[in-house]
């Protein structure tokens, strides 16, 4: 039986492939066909995974080690990306088996998987016993989508990092941010990091070349990339009305915590083939959550929306009293989640070309709590709507809700925000 299961799950794997190989745009090798931007974005990324209009992703790590995971939307299962019966997948034999260090950021793109390796302390045992630590340097790494021809495509300098966050990607290259962290000591075993450069930089899909596009950080301000439009990059941040280093430099550091706490919201529009850029400082602070050079935000029991052309802030949603709000966009969907302290209360949608807010009822669990969002295709959603498990001590005191079982579906997006729960589950691995 065990093998049977094994053969088919490589049959599965072998026809994921032959899809993944379908219909795929490939880039053109002529620089002057210039694709639009697209964006990888942080919200997705943080689950540890990302996918296409074929499937989906994952890393899994347990006892110590890091495993490649694809589920396929066709079949709706998920399988190691493996292609050998009986493998164990515990070795760089196997093309499930990760090997890198520790990944910030995994995505597709194409016809390709990329790792992007944060840097961290590798520790080393001498022959008399001591232990040191040594700082190791950040790598991106790409693989085609079947797990095979896996290569190192670029590494930093050391001291330098990749910045957690949005990636933009236009068919030649990725842009995205490179920085520098100092540890300042505050008082005795008491540090905190502040940032002395941050850097967009462009690296070659096919070379792995670095190339450094502009500075991000000048002291004053510091912005990363918060959305793509077209050609041009929409970068957001913040900026000080006077230096904070000087405040470091004399350790005042309640002065210079007074000086951050007062920086206002940045953007600026950067097209990446002239490097022409547009600043616009507000006198707010605006989060972002850009849709076609807008952006829009709750405070109190309003949906604000900050108009980047005119930079003109208007009421554009009244929300009921007596909470707190967050809010998201997808696609062209506000997703706005209410809490009460911190306990979810309910998931709000509303659309953003006709403005009008009801209630998202597809969470089920217990205990209540929106349906993570996993992934978007271009015309459906894979999310976490539904999970098993019970409430656990930690080392802390506090109870926390431990899931023993998710179940993930595939659903169409007009389904999905029309409350119609009509899921294609996926079986996971658990």
């Amino acid at each position: 039986m065990r093998k049977v299961i094994l053969i088919l799950c490589c049959i599965l794997l072998v026809a994921c492939q032959e899809k993944n190989g379908k219909n795929k745009p490939e880039a053109s090798d002529n620089p002057s066909q210039k694709e639009n931007l697209v964006l990888k974005e942080w919200k997705y990324l943080a689950n540890e995974g990302d996918g296409n209009d074929d499937g989906y992703y994952r890393l899994s790590h347990n006892d110590g080690e890091t495993h490649l995971l694809y589920t396929d939307y066709s079949t709706g299962q998920e399988i190691y990306l493996c292609n050998k019966p009986e493998c164990q997948h515990k070795d760089e034999s196997c093309t499930s088996y990760l090997p890198f260090g520790d990944i910030s950021e995994m995505f597709v793109y194409k016809d390709h998987l990329y790792f992007i390796e944060s840097a961290g302390a590798v520790m080393q045992l001498s022959g008399d016993g001591l232990v040191s630590s040594m700082k190791s340097t950040p790598h991106i790494y790409q693989m085609d989508l079947d797990g095979q021809n896996r290569k190192e495509l670029c590494q930093l300098e050391e001291g330098y990092q990749f910045t957690a966050g949005n990636i933009a990607l236009d068919g030649h290259d990725m842009y995205l941010s490179i920085s520098k962290n100092d540890d300042v000591e505050t008082s005795k075993n008491s540090h905190m990091q502040v940032i002395t450069q941050n850097e967009l930089f462009k690296i070659n899909l096919k070379t792995g070349q670095k190339e450094k596009v502009m500075d991000l950080y000048d002291g004053l301000s510091d912005k990363d990339i918060a959305a793509v439009e077209g050609r041009k990059l929409i970068l957001s941040g913040y900026y000080c009305q006077e230096d904070p280093q000087k405040y470091l430099d004399k350790k005042d550091f309640s002065g210079y915590d007074r000086i951050m706490e007062k920086s206002k919201s940045l953007y600026e529009i950067v097209n990446i083939d002239t490097l022409k850029k547009e600043t616009i400082k507000t006198k707010e602070v605006i989060p972002v959550n850009y849709y076609q050079n807008k952006t829009y935000y709750t405070d109190k029991n309003f949906v604000y929306c900050f108009d980047l052309a005119t930079q003109k802030i208007s009421k554009f949603l009244s929300l009921d009293k007596g909470y707190e709000y967050s809010l998201d966009v997808y696609g062209h969907q506000l997703l706005i989640n209410q809490w009460k302290g911190d306990k979810f209360q309910k998931t709000l949608i509303s659309s953003i070309d006709k403005p009008k807010i009801k209630e998202l009822k597809q969470y089920t669990r217990a205990p209540k709590e929106p349906v993570n969002i996993i992934s978007m295709t271009s015309d459906k959603v894979f999310v976490l709507y539904d999970r098993e498990g019970d409430y656990e001590k930690t080392w802390a005191g506090t109870m926390q809700y431990e899931t023993k079982k998710e179940y993930k579906g595939l659903i169409s997006i007009d389904d999905f925000f029309n409350n119609k729960k009509n899921y294609q589950k996926m079986s996971v691995i658990q």
